[in-house]
């Protein structure tokens, strides 16, 4: 998950009317590679 942290900030500054939505997108992606981690794991 190394686009997460490069993409953020680009995004937010190229989008800024995007700013609100982007933390809970954030969240959900970590949630998202989280499930995704668990399920290759067992």
């Amino acid at each position: 998950m190394e686009l997460l942290p490069i993409s953020s900030p680009v995004r937010l500054h190229i989008t800024p009317n995007y700013a609100p939505i982007w933390p809970p997108f954030s969240l959900f992606m970590h949630r998202l590679s989280s499930t995704i981690q668990y399920c290759i794991q067992r």
